[in-house]
C-alpha cells in the first residue's frame, strides 16, 4: 500500500508519502526526500511502525468508547490534586454525553467540534475548554501508556480560547484590618494566613506544626489536604510577615493537635464565612429589600436602608420588607488574589512576587495583580517629561499669558485642584483601631 509521489507548492516540487497508519487510515504526509523512490521507501517504514504499534495494542483498548477512556484516564490520575473535581465533571459532562458511546475507533475530529460547540450553548468557554483539555489528556495519556495506538484527535480540534482580563475582585489594603477585626479568632488566623502568605484552602488544611517556623519566619508548602503535594507538585518556603506571626504564634497555642489550624475540611463553606465578614464589617455594595409574605418572593435592591413596604395589594396589611446586605461574591480562592496584588501595591518586583505565590509562569503572576486604576495613577504622576517653565508646552499652568475666554478662565481652578489631590496622595487611608496601620501597604 505505501508509495510515494510528488506534488506542486508554490512552484516548488516536493515528494509525499503515502501510507496506511495506527488507525488503518490512509495518511499522506509531505517528507524532506528528494525523489520517489526515497519517499517510497519513506512510507513502507512508516507503515511498518504503524502494523507493530497496533499489533502491540490490547483488544481491550480496541473495543474502547470515549466513556471507556475517561473511566480509565480518571482511574490512572485519582493522586492528581483535582482529581476529585475532575471525576465528577467529566462524569456529567462527557461519560454521560452522547460522544461517550463513540468508539475510539471511530471518533473524529468533527464529533469533537459538534461536542464542544453545543457545551458552549451551555457551559462558559473556560468550563468548555476544560472538557477539552481532559479529552486531550486522555488521549495522550492512552498514547504514552500503550493504551491507544492512534492519533490524538484532539490535535486536530482548534483550542478554545478564553479572553483573559486583569480586571477581578479581590479584597483592597483598607478593607484587610476591617474584615479580619469582626471574624472570630479561629476565622481571623486563617483568614490572615490566607491574606499574608497567600496559601490555598487546601494548604491551609494541611499546615502542619513542623512546617512552621517562627525562629526562621518561614513556612513549608508541602501538601494539600490529605495528599502530599501542592497543586504546583512541589515544596516551597515562603517568608512569614511580621504582622503575620502573632496570628500564627496564637494558632499554634490553641491547636491541640499536628493541624495548625484543625477546625477546617474539605466541605468547610469558607466563603460563605467570608462574605458574612463583610456583611458585619460594613463591605458592601447595597441592600436588599425582600418581602416574607406567603408565596409574594418581592425583592427590590437600593443602595440605603430606609424602610420599604411591599407594594402588592393581595396583602391585607403592609408588609416590611425584611433587610438584607449585599455583598461582593468574593471566593476565598479571592484572598489569593488579594495577596499578590498587596505585594505589587508595596512595590514588590514581579520576580519576588512570583516566587511568593509560588507560580511557575509569570504571566498567571500578571493575572493575579489586578491593576487600579488609583495605585497607577499615584505612579504615572511621578512621570514628568516636560519642562514646567515653558509656557508653548503649559499653558495652563502660566493662566496670565491664556486669553480671557470663558473657557480658559475655568483653567487655573482645575490645576489647583489637580495640584491638592496630588499633594494629598493617598488621601489618608482608613485605619483601624483595633489592629493598627493597613496591613502589607505602607
Amino acid at each position: 500500500m505505501a508509495y510515494g509521489f510528488k506534488r506542486k507548492k508554490n512552484g516548488a516540487t516536493i515528494y509525499c508519502a503515502a501510507f496506511r497508519n495506527a488507525e488503518e487510515r490512509i495518511e499522506r504526509r509531505h517528507t524532506d526526500a528528494t525523489s520517489k523512490a526515497e519517499a517510497r521507501r519513506l512510507a513502507e517504514r512508516l507503515e511498518a511502525e504503524a502494523a507493530k504499534i497496533r499489533q502491540n495494542s490490547t483488544t481491550e483498548s480496541r473495543a474502547w468508547t470515549v466513556a471507556n477512556l475517561l473511566d480509565w484516564w480518571l482511574k490512572e490520575t485519582a493522586d492528581a490534586p483535582t482529581a476529585a473535581k475532575n471525576c465528577s465533571y467529566v462524569r456529567k459532562h462527557i461519560v454521560r454525553h452522547s460522544l461517550g458511546a463513540i468508539p475510539l475507533a471511530q471518533l473524529r475530529p468533527a464529533d469533537v467540534e459538534n461536542f464542544l460547540a453545543e457545551k458552549k450553548k451551555l457551559l462558559s468557554l473556560q468550563s468548555v475548554k476544560h472538557l477539552r483539555g481532559y479529552l486531550s489528556r486522555a488521549f495522550a495519556l492512552a498514547g504514552k501508556l500503550g493504551k491507544w495506538s492512534g492519533d490524538n484527535p484532539l490535535s486536530k480540534v482548534d483550542a478554545v480560547t478564553v479572553p483573559t482580563s486583569t480586571i477581578g475582585d479581590h479584597l483592597q489594603p483598607e478593607e484587610v484590618p476591617t474584615l479580619l477585626a469582626v471574624l472570630e479568632p479561629r476565622w481571623r488566623r486563617l483568614f490572615a494566613a490566607a491574606i499574608f502568605a497567600g496559601l490555598r484552602k487546601g494548604e491551609l488544611g494541611a499546615l502542619r506544626r513542623e512546617d512552621v517556623d517562627l525562629q526562621r519566619r518561614t513556612i513549608t508548602v508541602r501538601r494539600s489536604w490529605s495528599r502530599n503535594t501542592t497543586k504546583g507538585g512541589h515544596q516551597d518556603a515562603i517568608p512569614v510577615h511580621p504582622e503575620l506571626a502573632p496570628f500564627l504564634k496564637e494558632a499554634l497555642e490553641e491547636s491541640e493537635g499536628d493541624l495548625v489550624f484543625p477546625g477546617i475540611t474539605e466541605d468547610t463553606d469558607l466563603p460563605k464565612i467570608l462574605r458574612q465578614g463583610m456583611a458585619d464589617a460594613g463591605l458592601i455594595t447595597g441592600f436588599e429589600h425582600r418581602c416574607r409574605g406567603w408565596r409574594c418572593g418581592h425583592r427590590e435592591t437600593a443602595k440605603d436602608k430606609a424602610p420599604r413596604f411591599c407594594p402588592k395589594e393581595k396583602h391585607r396589611r403592609k408588609l416590611r420588607l425584611h433587610l438584607k446586605p449585599l455583598v461582593r461574591q468574593l471566593r476565598f480562592h479571592d484572598l489569593r488574589h488579594t495577596a499578590v496584588h498587596l505585594l505589587f501595591d508595596a512595590g514588590l518586583d514581579a520576580a519576588v512576587v512570583q516566587a511568593m505565590a509560588r507560580h511557575r509562569d509569570s504571566k498567571t503572576t500578571a493575572r493575579y495583580a489586578h491593576l487600579r486604576a488609583d495605585w497607577a495613577l499615584r505612579k504615572i504622576e511621578k512621570l514628568s517629561l516636560l519642562p514646567r517653565n515653558a509656557p508653548q508646552l503649559h499653558p495652563i499652568a502660566t493662566p496670565a499669558a491664556l486669553p480671557s475666554t470663558p473657557e480658559t478662565r475655568k483653567a487655573p481652578e482645575t490645576v489647583v485642584i489637580s495640584d491638592a489631590l496630588s499633594r494629598a496622595g493617598d488621601g489618608g487611608r482608613t485605619r483601624d483601631p483595633r489592629l493598627g496601620k493597613p496591613m502589607l501597604y505602607h
